[in-house]
């Protein structure tokens, strides 16, 4: 039982593109989604678009801004709530390969239980792959990214009363207080060889100082989709 759950903000360029493929992906008309829409001065765009997205949807419109800690802990939460036994969180400027989804359900019910795995990940930066085999092969590493993973509920349970609701400059990200939190229970996140996922939020990003910065620290080299009439 999947859910998908996204949250958004105010950069409805980001969200056009996201949704929309989103809604191209393998599998998508098979896994309901809960949007939830931190208001902004985009609002009435952005509610326009989660709105349009065509698959079975929930979506959320915050009474006040959350902001993006708050926001993304409550969109997780509620895809649990949902009864979920998996979820897989997107935030708004994270572009999904065509097989991401297949991806997540594939390796999500190969780990499920195995407790020393505590999510599926889909960013991978710079891995090439050399054979086909390697285009559709994961494993385990000791690592975690908050780019496109999911984890299963009862792996939610070990850190969602330890979450991180500060906000930039005047307090931590929500991601690099649950990073160490995982790794320090030695869990392990599983990652494709290549990529099912690019970060294209160079622009107004809460945690991204600008488009130079997200090049060089965001930027995945390879990214699955160029691989999929590719000879490899």
């Amino acid at each position: 039982n999947f859910r998908i759950t996204i949250s958004l903000y105010n950069r409805p360029v980001y969200t056009k593109t996201i949704l929309e493929k989103l809604a191209k992906c393998k599998l998508a008309e098979k896994i309901p989604a809960i949007i939830h829409i931190d208001p902004s001065n985009c609002t009435d765009e952005i509610l326009a678009l989660a709105n349009a997205y065509p698959h079975q949807k929930e979506v959320v419109l915050n009474r006040r801004r959350l902001g993006c800690s708050l926001n993304i802990y409550e969109s997780i939460a509620s895809g649990f709530a949902a009864g979920a036994d998996f979820v897989i969180h997107i935030e708004d400027d994270i572009y999904l390969s065509y097989d991401a989804l297949e991806y997540f359900t594939k390796a999500a019910y190969q780990y499920k239980d195995d407790q020393s795995i505590f999510s599926i990940n889909g960013y991978n930066r710079d891995k090439t792959p050399k054979t086909r085999e390697d285009m559709n092969s994961w494993g385990p590493l000791e690592d975690w990214n908050c780019w496109l993973w999911g984890t299963w509920e009862n792996r939610w349970e070990r850190i969602k009363n330890r979450w991180s609701f500060g906000e930039h400059k005047n307090g931590q990200s929500w991601d690099c207080a649950i990073k160490p939190l995982i790794l320090n229970q030695h869990l392990k996140g599983v990652f494709p060889c290549i990529s099912r996922v690019r970060n294209i939020g160079a622009n107004l990003g809460t945690y991204t100082p600008s488009a130079e910065w997200h090049t060089i620290k965001h930027n995945v080299v390879n990214f699955a989709d160029d691989f999929i009439d590719a000879d490899v």
